[in-house]
């Protein structure tokens, strides 16, 4: 998946650092609108998770090449 703007890579940084966030709050703490985010999120590399919105394997892989350890674990 194409991330041309680093936005979705911007989302996966935070959700690595913080983990699962609700989707209004990381819209908020990222500096997005809520029109830009949801579109951003909308696709394989989140789920929804306990929690918020978390990172998927394949949002791992694709973003950072690599699987990463996530917040708390």
């Amino acid at each position: 998946m194409t991330d041309p703007s680093g936005d979705r890579r911007r989302i996966a940084d935070y959700l690595v650092a913080h983990g699962p966030t609700h989707g209004d709050r990381l819209a908020e703490n990222l500096g997005m609108t809520l029109g830009r985010f949801w579109p951003l999120i909308n696709c394989a590399w989140f789920d929804i998770v306990t929690g918020g919105w978390g990172l998927t394997e394949r949002g791992k892989q694709e973003a950072f090449g690599q699987p990463v350890a996530t917040a708390g674990k």
